[in-house]
Parts: C-alpha cells; structure tokens; sequence
C-alpha cells in the first residue's frame, strides 16, 4: 500500500463551475472550441470582467471539502490560468475566489495544464476532472482521481488513504 504525503486539488470543474458561468454568457460549453479564435476571444472577455473571482461553487463542492477538512495529509490547490500572458490576472481573480469561500490551501498557478504533471510524484494524489491532467500524472507515477462528483471521489480516497 502506497503512503501519499500530499493531495493536490483542482478548482475548476471540481470546487468552482467554470463551466455553468462560460455557458451563461456565452450559450456554449468552452470545450467544443477550445483552440478557435471564438473561444480566445471569450476566454480573454471572461478574465477582463474578473469572472474567476465570482463563480459559484460546484454543487457538492462542500461536501468534498468538509471531508478534506478531516485528512491528515497535506492538501494544496493545483489550477491552470490559461496562457502565461493570462496567468497573473487569473491567478489573482482564484486567489480572490479561494479568500472568499475561506480556502486557505496554498495555491499553484499554473499556465498550462501540461505542467500540472511537474507536481506529480508517487507519494501525490491529484483530483482533476480533466483527461488529460489525469493520463499525464498517472505516466509520471502520482494517483490521479478523475473527479466527477464528491461522492465519488471521498469513496475512491477512502480505499487510498487506510
């Protein structure tokens, strides 16, 4: 049995829904298009009128964070900020958005979800929603859950950390 000395906790798509503030203003989910000049320049409107500050929790969000409250491990936020152009402001607005939910995990921004995996060891767990961060962190050797709700996830950290 692996001993894990640090979870990692994504935001987005995790504790904070992105997903349900990009529909709203823009009536289409941001993965369709993600690489498109359409979504560059929403993504761009949606830092510049400060959105990461103010999106809404995910649904059992609490949940996963009142269990986390209760592991004894080291717990940080591991989030990307899009481009290294974007990475300063985003970061700032999570920051604001970590403060007031009362999140005090230390935070890493990074510029790039490729680089997530540059946090990963044997001794880490990483909870994500994203494929790609999850293939990426398991072929450097971390435990990756891919997150789809709380539930879910506490049963499947449950089973890691006895």
């Amino acid at each position: 049995m692996r001993k894990y000395t640090k979870i990692y906790l994504d935001m987005d798509g995790v504790i904070s829904n992105f997903m349900k503030r990009y529909e709203e203003l823009y009536h289409e989910f941001p993965d369709r298009h993600t690489n498109s000049k359409e979504f560059g320049e929403n993504f761009e409107n949606f830092i510049k009128t400060g959105n990461f500050a103010t999106l809404d929790l995910m649904p059992d969000a609490t949940v996963l964070l009142h269990y986390l409250r209760g592991v004894r491990i080291p717990i940080e936020m591991l989030t990307y900020t899009g481009s290294k152009r974007d990475q300063k402001e985003v970061a700032r607005q999570k920051q604001i958005w970590l403060d007031k939910h009362r999140i005090d995990y230390p935070a890493n921004f990074v510029p790039g979800k490729s680089l997530k995996k540059t946090f990963a060891d044997e001794e880490s767990i990483i909870i994500d929603d994203t494929d790609s961060v999850i293939r990426d962190w398991r072929k450097v050797g971390g435990m990756a859950i891919h997150h789809t709700d709380a539930h879910t996830t506490i049963a499947i950290l449950g089973t890691l950390l006895v």
